[in-house]
């Protein structure tokens, strides 16, 4: 059975599942219930729940500085004061117990969570589960569970797993995870990646499968895949593949700190991608030469009003200080399309992929633009930062934006704000328009990043999020790839640097080619950066030029794939 890549690498093993005490009912019954009694259990099972995840930072800090960060944004919330609010009103106003009140609160959160468009955030549904568990485990009197103690060759099965699991388990014994639901960016992923256990999620088929304890089990983290009832000689290929995984991952990491240069003396920028500022320390430890994506609209989600300048600010600087003087390229507010804000005034829209978003909203609501620009020029000294404007599509939107930066230098010039005067500027190319008007626009703006997701949706008149449509979704389409041939080529005539930050330059096929193509930088998700990195300091320059060159006599997607494969597979895996 297959499921979604949650942390790569191959995991042999014997099926143990998670068993979870069952929550019991409300204890509080309506003849002895006392609104100032609840809450007063209610506040030490909240102090209870801040002492428990304090200890688990003890236990974390010399493992993983990705689990701090998580549990400080639980020890957070359970500090909030609206959180708290929240259930207390429950409580005092509508007469329910402490643990139904934390239950109906934390369904709201975890509902608010689940129907936000963007996948990380979604994805921290699973954390607003963990800490009401937690909550209500403490209201009911029952003890963490304990996976202290695991026997060896653990494969470890599970609806979903909670980030204070992940961070309690034996990790002599755990060999992989396996859970039904879940997702590669979870806080769950995360922390396994983190600490190098292999990991399924999104394994649907986990439901109807069944696997007793003590069943026999292989997974592969990379591939999604979990096999069942191995024979002697799959069992024995596995270990093979997860000794040369061991390798491979070695290897990668002995180079992560050296730079990409190919063998015949051809540097690469290889950054890396970031949707969230807890994310900064994976990025350093990938070995990646700076940020090419900070995704800025994490900012502006799941809320009832925009974030304030100071908000704002606060977020930007504690990544650019935190690259230690490495450049961030922070994206302008791309919401819109699959990522609603209510409070922006976005309609309804039967294709909102074509409609109000990203620097739409912007140039029509210019305060709201004006106030991202504020925070994001005075983090400007903190550090080297870009300004990068998404879905461009004209001459005109990048001089009307450009326009708005001008006034706000003068602003924060007038008020005595140090920043930045020299902030390059550039674009998303990510809409055929931009990819045709290349050459014009490239002398407006100082660098270009090529958004190949929606490149290839655009291009192909895709939607990339309908499943029945993936087999048209094609990143080595003829026509993609001869767009961004042009980009690149108009870009390097007027002297401009060209990066790619989709999921094209993620997959080794793709960043080969991307290299061959005449690439400047490529920024990817930091769980690959060092697979990719390796593979361009092992690619001459040559070879792969020339097999950019065959690649564009192709007429077909297939010959593309197969042509790419062939050479990956004989020079490469």
């Amino acid at each position: 059975m297959f499921g979604i890549s949650g942390a790569n690498g191959i995991g042999l093993g014997y099926a143990l599942w998670l068993n979870r005490e069952t929550e019991e009912p409300d204890e509080t019954g309506v003849s002895s219930f006392n609104p100032t009694t609840e809450i007063a259990r209610l506040q030490q099972a909240l102090e209870s729940s801040r002492q428990q995840i304090k200890t688990l930072f003890i236990d974390a800090t010399s493992a993983s500085l990705v689990e701090i960060e998580v549990f400080q944004a639980h020890i957070s919330m359970l500090e909030d004061p609206e959180f708290l609010a929240a259930i207390q009103e429950q409580i005092s106003q509508n007469g329910m117990g402490a643990t139904k009140a934390v239950r109906m609160v934390i369904e709201q959160y975890r509902q608010l969570f689940t129907n936000m468009p963007d996948p990380y955030f979604q994805a921290r549904a699973a954390d607003i589960e963990d800490i009401g568990s937690r909550v209500i485990a403490n209201l009911q009197g029952k003890k963490p569970l304990n996976l202290k103690t695991l026997p060896p060759e653990t494969i470890l099965l599970a609806d979903e797993f909670m980030p204070s699991e992940i961070a309690a388990f034996d990790r002599q014994n755990i060999k992989g995870l396996v859970a039904r639901k879940g997702a590669s960016t979870s806080h769950a992923s995360i922390m396994a990646r983190a600490m190098g256990i292999p990991a399924v999620v999104g394994c649907v088929d986990l439901t109807t499968c069944t696997i007793a304890n003590g069943e026999p089990l292989i997974i592969n983290g990379t591939t999604g895949e979990v096999r069942i009832k191995s024979t002697t000689t799959e069992w024995a290929k596995a270990s093979q593949l997860k000794e040369h995984f061991r390798l491979r991952q070695q290897q990668f990491q002995a180079e992560v700190d050296q730079p990409a240069v190919t063998p015949d003396g051809h540097r690469l920028i290889l950054n890396a991608n970031l949707a969230h500022p807890s994310e900064v320390n994976e990025v350093l430890a990938a070995g990646a030469d700076g940020i090419g994506l900070f995704r800025t609209e994490f900012l502006y989600l799941g809320r009832s009003a925009a974030p304030t300048e100071a908000e704002q600010f606060g977020a930007y600087q504690t990544v650019v200080t935190g690259l230690a003087g490495k450049p961030v390229v922070l994206r302008t507010m791309d919401v819109g399309g699959d990522k609603r804000a209510d409070y922006l005034g976005i309609p309804d829209e039967e294709n909102p992929f074509l409609g109000y978003r990203a620097l739409r909203i912007c140039l029509q609501q210019p305060e709201l633009f004006r106030i991202q620009l504020r925070a994001i020029i005075r983090a400007s000294a903190c550090g080297p930062i870009k300004i990068m404007f998404p879905m461009v599509t004209s001459l005109e939107e990048i001089r009307q934006a450009k326009t708005i930066i001008q006034q706000v230098t003068r602003e924060l010039t007038a008020d005595g704000i140090d920043f930045d005067p020299n902030i390059p500027v550039g674009i998303m190319v990510e809409i055929p328009a931009a990819a045709i008007l290349a050459g014009n626009l490239a002398a407006e703006v100082d660098f270009f990043s090529i958004g190949t997701n929606d490149l290839v949706q655009y291009t192909l008149a895709v939607d990339r999020l309908n499943p029945k449509l993936a087999h048209l979704y094609q990143m080595n389409h003829p026509a993609v790839l001869q767009l961004i041939v042009q980009v690149i080529q108009k870009a390097h005539q007027y002297g401009k640097t060209v990066s790619v930050c989709g999921e094209m330059a993620s997959q080794p096929s793709g960043a080969l080619l991307l290299l061959g193509m005449g690439i400047d930088q490529l920024s990817v998700s930091p769980a690959v950066l060092p697979e990719i990195k390796m593979l361009v300091r092992k690619t001459p320059w040559l070879a792969a030029q020339q097999i950019a060159k065959d690649v564009m006599e192709f007429r077909t997607v297939g010959e593309i794939e197969k042509y790419l494969k062939e050479y990956l597979d004989s020079h490469w895996a």
